[in-house]
C-alpha cells in the first residue's frame, strides 16, 4: 500500500491522544497546508512504536527540515483493520471528512447574524377629553 505521508519526529513536545485528525501543516515556515494526520503505532501493519504521519491534501510531499503542526479536528481512533486494502478505503473516507471540513471552515457564514428581534410598536391613545 502506497499513501505518501511525511513522518514526523516531534521535538520534546506534547503528543495528544492516538487518532486521525484533520490538521494543517508548515514546512520550513512556508504557508500552511491542509493535511490529515495519524499519531498511532499502525496496528494494521503490527507496529509498536509511535509515528506521526501527515497526509497532504493538495500538494505532494516534500522534504523539509522544520514543520509546524496544527491540529484542528479529531475525526477517529486509531484502529486496526482486516487488510492494507480496508485501511485505504478508511484513509478515502478520511480524506473526505478533511475535504468536508475545510470547505466549511473557508465558506462565510450563512445569511449573516440572525435579525435582531422587534419590540411590537406601541400604538397612539387618544386621551379622552373632558
Amino acid at each position: 500500500m502506497r499513501v505518501p505521508t511525511l513522518n514526523l519526529e516531534p521535538e520534546n513536545e506534547l503528543i495528544p491522544k492516538i487518532g486521525v485528525y484533520v490538521s494543517r501543516i508548515s514546512l520550513d515556515g512556508s504557508p500552511f497546508m491542509d493535511a490529515v494526520t495519524n499519531i498511532g503505532v499502525r496496528p494494521t501493519f503490527n507496529e509498536s512504536n509511535l509515528t506521526i504521519e501527515t497526509f497532504l491534501l493538495n500538494a505532494a510531499p516534500a522534504a523539509a527540515g522544520r514543520a509546524r503542526l496544527q491540529l484542528l479536528h479529531r475525526l477517529r481512533d486509531e484502529m486496526k483493520f482486516p487488510s492494507p486494502e480496508a485501511l485505504r478505503e478508511q484513509i478515502v473516507l478520511d480524506v473526505t471528512r478533511a475535504q468536508r471540513f475545510f470547505r466549511i471552515l473557508a465558506s462565510p457564514p450563512a445569511g449573516g447574524p440572525p435579525p435582531a428581534k422587534r419590540e411590537p410598536r406601541a400604538q397612539p391613545r387618544e386621551k379622552p377629553v373632558g
